[in-house]
This record gives C-alpha cells, sequence and structure tokens, in this order.
C-alpha cells in the first residue's frame, strides 16, 4: 500500500508542523518501530493499513479519511482500497477544520494535483518544473505518482535542488527501498515530453526509465495536502538560535 505509505509519511509532517494535535490523535512512531524500523515507521501508517483493505489507492483518499472520515467519490479517485467494513477507526481526526470536498466545484481546500500530460511537446518541460517547486515553496507536503506499463506508485518529495547544467534534483523518500533515508533523483524529460528520473552521483535510477524505447517508469503526476501549517507560536530568541543549529537535519531541501 505505497499510497498509505506516501500520504502518511506527509500528514506525520503536518502534524508536526501544528500545535494542536490531540492527544487522541494517532501520531508518532509505529508501535513496531524498534523491532522493525523499515518495515512500519509510523503510527499514522498503521492506521491507514488496520482500516483499509490491501490494494492499490490514492494519497488524496487517506488525507481525506484522515481529515475528514468516508472516502471521495470513486469517479475522481478511483481505488481499489476500501474503508474495511467493521473499521478500528472511522477516521476523521481534524473533521473540525472543515476542510472537505466539494462535490459542486470538485475540489478541496485539503489537496491538489497536478497531471503532466506533455503530448510530445517538450517545450512544457519548465512549466512542469516549476510545478515541482511551487509545491514545495508553498510549504506544502508533496507525494509523487510513478506510472510503467504495468502498475503504478507512490513515493514522497521532500525538496529539491538543481544540477550545474540547471536540472532538478529532487530529494525522495520511497516506501519499497525498506530504507530510513532520502535519495537523489534527477527529474528528466524525454524528446516524447514524458517526464522520467535519472541516477545522480552514486545513486543510481531506482525506477529507470529507456527514453530510447520509451518503456520504463515515468512521473505522471504531483498531489499535495495543502492544509494550513500557520499554528506554530513565535519562536523565541533561545529557539530560533537552536533552530539555526539543526537546520541542516530538519530544513526542506531547496535552492536558495
Amino acid at each position: 500500500m505505497c499510497w498509505a505509505a506516501a500520504a502518511s509519511n506527509i500528514l506525520q509532517w503536518w502534524q508536526d508542523n501544528r500545535t494542536d494535535v490531540a492527544a487522541s490523535t494517532p501520531n508518532g512512531y509505529a508501535s513496531t518501530y524498534v523491532a522493525m524500523p523499515q518495515v512500519a515507521q509510523l503510527f499514522i501508517y498503521q492506521m491507514i493499513t488496520r482500516n483499509w483493505t490491501d490494494g492499490g489507492g490514492q494519497v488524496e483518499q487517506a488525507w481525506n479519511w484522515w481529515f475528514n472520515g468516508g472516502m471521495l467519490p470513486d469517479v475522481y479517485y478511483p481505488t481499489s482500497s476500501q474503508i474495511q467494513t467493521t473499521p478500528i477507526s472511522p477516521g476523521g481526526y481534524w473533521s473540525h477544520l472543515g476542510m472537505t470536498f466539494d462535490m459542486d466545484a470538485i475540489e478541496s481546500p485539503l489537496f491538489r494535483s497536478y497531471g503532466f500530460y506533455s503530448v510530445g511537446n517538450t517545450s512544457l518541460k519548465k512549466e512542469f518544473t516549476g510545478v515541482f517547486t511551487d509545491y514545495i515553496d508553498n510549504g506544502w507536503g508533496v507525494s509523487l505518482s510513478l506510472t510503467s506499463p504495468t502498475t503504478g506508485h507512490a513515493i514522497t518529495m521532500w525538496g529539491y535542488d538543481y544540477t550545474e547544467e540547471g536540472d532538478l534534483i529532487l530529494y525522495l523518500t520511497d516506501s519499497d527501498d525498506y530504507r530510513i533515508a532520502m535519495f537523489r533523483q534527477i527529474l528528466k524529460m524525454s524528446d516524447t515530453g514524458h517526464l522520467y528520473l535519472e541516477g545522480i552521483d552514486n545513486e543510481t535510477a531506482q525506477y529507470a526509465y529507456d527514453p530510447a524505447t520509451a518503456t520504463g517508469w515515468e512521473v505522471t503526476s504531483i498531489h499535495a495536502l495543502t492544509a494550513p501549517l500557520n499554528l506554530a507560536p513565535e519562536p523565541s530568541a533561545a529557539a530560533l538560535a537552536l533552530a539555526g543549529c539543526l537546520a541542516g537535519m530538519w530544513r526542506r531541501q531547496r535552492r536558495v
């Protein structure tokens, strides 16, 4: 359930940036973290997987369930995974924020997404690259959808940088690699207008694509949790000094 893993990464990051997380809201490490940190680090992920059937899904479905409870319309957010017949929890941990899906406008204040459909137009690379940087610069939690000829996958994007040639470097984590660390990939566009990821330095391509044959994994869409993060209190001078010391460990990567 890669979509649940990517969604839970963003949800935990979001809750880490709030000051009003209720004691009853699942938060922090999973109960299995100490024994098996590579398998399930987050309590949020455990709660989603215990309340949804095992299958393909959408990060938006997980975000909506966590905030509001229930499912989004399948016609807009198709998913083979469903809420369990007798769930342990109904979700809706942040329903008091009222960030619900608008059926008339077909949109939500909770999330946003963008599909990369160039139809062979390589001039769209600059526009597409701008979407990645804007989503991070806006302070949103970001997930990417990758698609191969046979399946799909969701991973988490934490930040970006640039190569000397000006290509975008993405900082990513992947629930399928059993690593507790970020890795970097360069965002590329083929001559046919498909976005894909390429390795950098000693980091190989995790989801390879062959532009010559147009086969492999493409980056097909980007998804953002857009719920507000503005409840952190004004820091004291001492807190700012400490934050400066820890910035190298905690800051989201981006070009300055």
